[in-house]
């Protein structure tokens, strides 16, 4: 769709689309368009702001899928479009500040004179006091500190703060002897998780969530053995699943939610529980779905689509393999049929 997006916004604001070459590409998790055309051509990207920003609302009102788009002016040398590139990837970022474009962005390169915002020294001694004591009498302070900070913020700014703020936990895990390579999930530490939230709101939710998560695993290693810690992961795991039981929930988007490498959470399924993350997700949809078989309202096509699954074949085979028969026996078995 964000393809498509892209080749209609082009066609609109350029009048001779027979001479313009579209290049799409797809790299980690997003879509990137380069748009060649002659020097002499007009293009008016601005006047098709509204256009764009009715577009990416439809589709979220068809399918629930925010999507976001940063768009530059055109340049004629080749040699700028490195720090194009990078100044688009931080015009995404408009969307944490600019209520008016939530879902389009067509910007040029920022020409803010907002001052970079940095921690100050409260917010560090305030962060440092939520990873020793108990992070959830202290949080939503520090959650409102961020929340005054970032929202004066220009979008540049956000990278450089959140460098700082990641650096800080870094140092504080390292201190305290708590481990984090090839266990937490790397996209902390390179700022991927920013392109995850759609709005400042998420995003501080899930920094708080973070610290949280980081003070609980010192408080772990001074009081607890680890395989307690770890134990308690997987009844909020399962929560997680239940809470969106009728969404795709993959290893890797629950290995994002708490912080874990991937590889690291599937090994720990392997090791504590015996099993893999897809027969725990099928185990805990399938317990969903039994309870749904008990009301007779509800028909089994529709049950399917409630547990999150697409295809009535393999909700029906996954049913089998969980309880050893059909969702209709195990209907028969209740008497409903």
């Amino acid at each position: 769709m964000i393809e498509q997006l892209i080749h209609e916004s082009t066609y609109h604001f350029v009048e001779h689309t027979n001479e313009l070459k579209i290049v799409t590409y797809y790299w980690k998790n997003k879509m990137y368009g380069l748009i060649l055309c002659p020097t002499n051509i007009e293009i008016n990207i601005d006047s098709q702001r509204n256009f764009i920003n009715d577009k990416l609302q439809d589709i979220y009102k068809d399918t629930g899928m925010f999507l976001f788009l940063s768009q530059s002016e055109i340049t004629p040398h080749l040699f700028e479009l490195q720090e194009l590139y990078k100044l688009l990837e931080i015009n995404l970022y408009q969307r944490y500040f600019s209520v008016g474009h939530y879902y389009a962005l067509i910007t040029t390169p920022s020409t803010s004179k907002k001052k970079p915002i940095q921690l100050e020294e409260n917010e560090k001694q305030l962060i440092l006091q939520c990873l020793q004591q108990d992070a959830n009498k202290s949080i939503a302070m520090l959650k409102s500190q961020f929340t005054k900070q970032l929202s004066l913020a220009a979008p540049e700014s956000l990278l450089a703060y959140m460098q700082e703020l990641m650096s800080i936990t870094v140092r504080f895990a390292h201190k305290n002897n708590i481990q984090i390579e090839g266990i937490y999930n790397e996209r902390l530490f390179n700022l991927s998780f920013l392109d995850d939230f759609i709005s400042l709101e998420h995003l501080i939710n899930r920094i708080g969530d973070w610290i949280v998560q980081l003070n609980r695993d010192y408080i772990t290693s001074h009081h607890e053995s680890n395989l307690e810690h770890e134990d308690q992961l997987f009844p909020k795991i399962a929560q997680f699943i239940v809470d969106h039981i009728d969404q795709d929930i993959t290893l890797q988007m629950v290995a994002v939610r708490f912080f874990y490498n991937p590889s690291y959470l599937s090994r720990l399924f392997k090791q504590k529980l015996n099993k893999n993350y897809s027969l725990f997700q099928a185990e805990i949809r399938i317990k969903y779905a039994q309870k749904c078989l008990a009301d007779p309202q509800h028909s089994v096509a529709d049950i399917c689509m409630m547990c999150g699954y697409r295809s009535y074949k393999h909700f029906v085979k996954t049913f089998k393999l969980v309880t050893n028969m059909t969702p209709t026996v195990y209907r028969k078995q209740l008497g409903l049929i």
